[in-house]
């Protein structure tokens, strides 16, 4: 791990990109929904009842400051470069919660405004770590990186058509994003929930998980055919088919990562269990779109919910155990929180089915009672310095 440096960034908060985001991503996850349901609820005056403003603040909000905590702190580790800290990180996080305070305020601020503050953080979180990709042996390390300047594209698309006052090319640029994420999340979680698995079942002599390339291509290939597919708008037939494909691929991968070989550990069992929502969510659109009767937004709910809320937790949990020098174990509290958010996950998908503000209320505070309990066990580990490394003791990936 890089220094800070002296100076007002010495503090342990800017040593790592994991501290600041996860620190500012979960508040704004814990709070955001609760403050979107009470303005729904109360039927209160945009922008905050807005579904198409939650939208926007869970993506380009919460889901965006877990992938910069994750970038941040991964690509470094895996590609041996020095991490992004000290001033630059603290600059970072000072745009995503500018962009923050600008969309609160965004009933009140001309549009331009709005749009400038809070579109200029993901290409920051961009070009700071592309001298990192650069710098590393394997510059596939880029992908990640066109991803998250393809979703800067699409949350300018988002305020230009919020600006236009068309509503449904503003959703439909806030599903391109999600599809966007959807993607790195396949990529992603192909690459750490393999690896950490497989660690696990080496070191208590319970088996192996090695890389299967042509799957692995194959289920994230899936992915991108159906984003393709859902964003060009194409026929429902081959939606529904490209949708069922890659939940086929995809249920094949986690069969493969055996994650029933590591229901003892909660920060495995939380990733596969996480990522078991996104084949979920693939079948349900499949569902949807060639007949079934199954509404068609659930599958959004499936994965941002089911699959991202609890990879977030169990993947953060990980995070700041390994990277502050503490043991890699999870409290019964925590481990509780995840299974909070797999409640929040399926109350909220039954509102697809019954819609109501009582089901849609009884998930949002399973999913911010998750949060904040992530908040009150490990938000001091984030401020404060690591502890010690043992020199002798061997460093797990990630």
């Amino acid at each position: 791990m890089s220094a800070p440096g002296a100076g007002p960034f010495a503090a342990p908060l800017w040593a790592s990109g994991f501290r600041p985001f996860l620190l500012l991503g979960f508040a704004h996850g814990a709070l955001v929904l609760p403050l979107w349901l009470g303005a729904y609820a109360l039927a209160a005056a945009p922008p905050f009842a807005a579904p198409l403003w939650h939208g926007h603040e869970m993506l380009f909000g919460f889901a965006a400051a877990i992938i910069a905590a994750v970038l941040l702190t991964a690509i470094p580790s895996w590609a041996i470069t020095d991490e992004v800290a000290g001033g630059r990180l603290a600059t970072l996080a000072a745009l995503w919660l500018a962009g923050r305070l600008a969309m609160f305020a965004s009933g009140a601020l001309p549009q331009w405004v709005v749009v400038a503050i809070d579109a200029a953080f993901l290409p920051a979180l961009a070009l700071l770590l592309t001298p990192t990709v650069l710098r590393a042996r394997h510059k596939w390390f880029g992908a990640p990186i066109a991803i998250v300047l393809v979703l800067a594209g699409v949350n300018v698309a988002f305020h230009a058509a919020s600006a236009a006052g068309e509503a449904g090319a503003a959703a439909h640029a806030l599903e391109a994003g999600l599809l966007l994420v959807m993607l790195l999340y396949a990529l992603a979680g192909g690459l750490l929930i393999p690896v950490f698995t497989g660690g696990r079942l080496r070191e208590t002599g319970r088996g192996d998980v090695t890389f299967n390339l042509p799957l692995d291509f194959l289920a994230v290939a899936t992915v991108g055919a159906f984003a393709i597919a859902e964003v060009s708008e194409a026929s429902l037939v081959t939606r529904g088919v490209a949708a069922g494909v890659a939940a086929a691929a995809n249920v094949a991968r986690l069969l493969r990562w055996q994650g029933w070989k590591v229901l003892d550990d909660p920060l495995l069992w939380s990733l596969h269990l996480g990522y078991a929502w996104l084949p979920v969510a693939l079948a349900l659109r499949a569902a949807a779109a060639l007949g079934g009767a199954v509404p068609e937004s659930a599958w959004m709910h499936v994965f941002t919910v089911g699959g991202l809320g609890v990879t977030m937790l169990g993947l953060a949990t990980r995070m700041v155990s390994r990277h502050t020098g503490r043991p890699l174990a999870v409290p019964a509290v925590v481990a509780a929180a995840y299974l909070m958010m797999v409640g929040a996950a399926a109350v909220r998908v039954a509102t697809a089915f019954a819609p109501g503000l009582a089901l849609l209320a009884a998930s949002g505070l399973l999913w911010s009672a998750a949060l904040g309990v992530y908040l009150v066990r490990y938000a001091r580990w984030l401020v404060a310095p690591s502890l010690p490394r043992d020199p002798g003791a061997s460093k797990p990936p990630g």
